[in-house]
């Protein structure tokens, strides 16, 4: 009943011992007296249910380190114990094609391989921790460190933008931190791209932005001996993030007397930071001031359609009462 070998090479893969079980499973339905078939089912069951098949290599799960609304995430190795990441995804999802079209980008987590049939994205395994819990670590940074970091998580998220993806789930969690103990440096990997979707207009870019000068202040306050550069910045950014909370927190639109302050200080540190990120303040500002100036115009002219729809009721409303008036007259 058992194949000895396997069909497609010389040692027994997944796919071969479950058609194994397959078979063994009809032959207890016809013979569900024999025992010692019974037997070997729930021993081939238990010891293989742990593994993936990814292209042609058995991927074993180590342990579970993750789960949420889209799937589980598990450790795995292959026959030489290296570690990968799997992603057993619950339904089909457009993840796998956006980790292919941005795994040239620097600074995001790789996609290695994909299984169809048990719906399993193979990812590189990241060695580190998380932001999270980087930032509880009682250790400064230092001023070097800070900017490798935040460059890195700008090309990181400037190439995805320009692949036209953006990420929508950039927080402490989704970025890991890696030390490289040569040299003491840290980098910045951008991970699980489970909400990520395609980019239609700058306005699809924002919440990233946002997310990108969270991150900014909060690494911030573990740098020790600061720059005034790094203070002007940091200003600039500490103004942006203040002003997006005014308007998505009490809904009041921005003022333009604040864009005063904010472009003298992006004046000043132009040369001093890349290009990128300060394309993502001007991508900001634009938005920021754009979306609460057209919202705002907007409820205004909801209001004023309201107010005029309801004089024109109420014009009607008196006409027929006076034609009504004047019926009853002629009665």
């Amino acid at each position: 009943m058992i194949h000895n070998f396997c069909t497609c090479n010389s040692q027994m893969c997944k796919t071969c011992i479950l058609q194994n079980i397959e078979d063994l499973k009809k032959h207890i339905k016809e013979y569900p007296d024999d025992v010692k078939s019974k037997q070997i089912l729930q021993k081939l069951e238990k010891r293989y249910k742990n593994i993936y098949v990814i292209g042609k290599t058995n991927y074993i799960i180590d342990r579970q380190i993750g789960s949420g609304e889209d799937g589980i995430i598990y450790i795995v190795k292959d026959k030489d114990g290296k570690e990968y990441i799997i992603k057993k995804i619950f339904k089909e999802t457009s993840e796998r094609k956006i980790l292919e079209a941005i795994e040239k980008c620097d600074n995001v987590n790789k996609i290695l391989g994909y299984s169809k049939e048990y719906l399993a994205i193979l990812l590189d395994y990241v060695n580190g921790i998380t932001l999270e819990t980087f930032l509880s670590i009682q250790e400064p940074l230092s001023e070097l460190n800070f900017w490798h970091l935040i460059n890195q998580l700008v090309d990181g998220l400037y190439c995805i933008h320009s692949l036209k993806y953006n990420h929508l789930d950039l927080h402490p969690n989704n970025i890991m931190i890696v030390k490289d103990d040569k040299t003491g440096m840290y980098d910045l990997v951008i991970i699980d791209f489970g909400r990520s979707q395609k980019i239609h207009t700058d306005k699809d870019r924002y919440k990233d932005i946002v997310c990108l000068f969270r991150v900014f202040a909060e690494l911030y306050d573990k740098v020790n001996d600061r720059s005034d550069i790094i203070k002007e910045v940091h200003k600039l950014i500490d103004l942006c993030i203040k002003k997006q909370q005014i308007f998505f927190t009490k809904g009041k639109p921005l003022e333009d007397n604040g864009l005063d302050e904010i472009n003298s200080i992006k004046k000043d540190i132009t040369t001093h930071v890349s290009t990128k990120f300060i394309e993502f303040i001007d991508i900001f500002l634009t938005l920021c001031y754009g979306i609460s100036d057209s919202k705002f115009k907007n409820s205004k002219s909801k209001r004023k359609s309201k107010r005029k729809s309801k004089r024109k009721s109420k014009r009607k409303s008196k006409r027929k009462s006076k034609q009504k008036s004047k019926q009853n007259l002629y009665i």
